[in-house]
């Protein structure tokens, strides 16, 4: 997932801005500690939940942006109980924190953009530094003394895709705003495709799709969808050989899958083995074959199957 200092230093956003990052939450709320949203004058990315309390945030946000030339690392906390203040019916209550950033804070963060983790108070004018690498959002202290700490990408599940055809790119667009990691591998058919165009963010070409599938990181989500059966069964059965894989899932029928079945049990994979291959992907009841309907049920099936930390 893409961190917003990502987006700060890659989007054409100019200053002044508004980075606003739920502190702390108690009772049922909207989201949880660490989601962040940006907001500019007339635009914003992220979300810290909707309704009243991100449109209440947002007007305070835009108010707090002339304070972003007045003072360096100008921050203000806000405490929110969203029943009598917000007209929310979660019952809890909410802490945010709006951080300003003018032109000199942004010739700081672009001086923070390889690092691991960034830490800052949430209130006074100190900067936001790099930290030691941290995998969680976290604040420590009391809100007048509270120092943020978070990872400048927070940890993914990763996702490698096997193929660049119309199925991999909606998938590709389905899973990239999630907590996941997604890297579409393709070969020389697929880039010929130009569906899945070579040298795009997250795609790697390969001229050997098995050996990549035998090479990929441990503990990946494999979901393999090229555009020849024969390649596809290679490449599970590269997978289906490997003991760290947390999913192997494959693009069809349950006719393909019982003839894979078949063919790998030839070749020596045993009743365990064979069971991993996850076909037909994507979650029940989501019915239809066109490419972004078999995206959205197989990233609702990911997230059923890995929920976010």
């Amino acid at each position: 997932m893409r961190s917003w200092l990502h987006t700060i230093l890659n989007e054409p956003i100019a200053p002044p801005l508004v980075l606003v990052t739920v502190l702390r939450t108690a009772g049922s709320t909207p989201r949880e500690a660490g989601a962040q949203m940006l907001v500019t004058r007339h635009r914003t990315w992220g979300s810290i939940g909707g309704g009243r309390l991100e449109f209440d945030e947002i007007a305070a946000a835009r108010a707090l942006m002339g304070e972003a030339q007045q003072g360096f690392w100008h921050r203000a906390a806000r405490r929110t109980i969203l029943g009598p203040d917000a007209g929310q019916c979660c019952g809890g209550s909410v802490e945010v924190l709006h951080e300003c950033i003018g032109a000199s804070e942004l010739a700081v963060l672009q001086a923070l953009s390889t690092v691991a983790a960034l830490a800052r108070p949430v209130c006074g004018g100190a900067p936001i530094v790099a930290h030691a690498t941290t995998d969680a959002f976290m604040v420590s202290g009391l809100t007048n003394e509270a120092i943020v700490i978070e990872p400048v990408v927070r940890p993914a599940r990763r996702v490698v895709i096997y193929g660049g055809g119309h199925v991999a790119a909606a998938l590709g667009h389905a899973l990239a705003p999630l907590p996941f990691g997604v890297t579409t591998v393709i070969d020389n058919a697929a880039a010929a495709m130009a569906i899945v165009a070579d040298g795009a963010s997250g795609v790697v070409r390969s001229s050997d799709l098995v050996t990549a599938a035998r090479d990929a990181p441990a503990a990946a989500i494999h979901l393999v969808m090229t555009h020849s059966h024969d390649l596809d069964y290679a490449i599970c059965d590269a997978l289906l050989r490997r003991d760290d894989t947390a999913f192997v899932g494959l693009i069809g029928s349950a006719t393909k899958r019982a003839r894979f079945v078949q063919r790998l049990a030839r070749t020596g994979h045993t009743g365990s083995s064979l069971a991993r291959l996850v076909c037909p992907i994507g979650i029940e009841g989501v019915a239809g074959k066109a490419p972004a309907v078999i995206a959205v049920a197989v990233a609702a099936q990911l997230l059923a199957r890995f929920p976010p930390p």
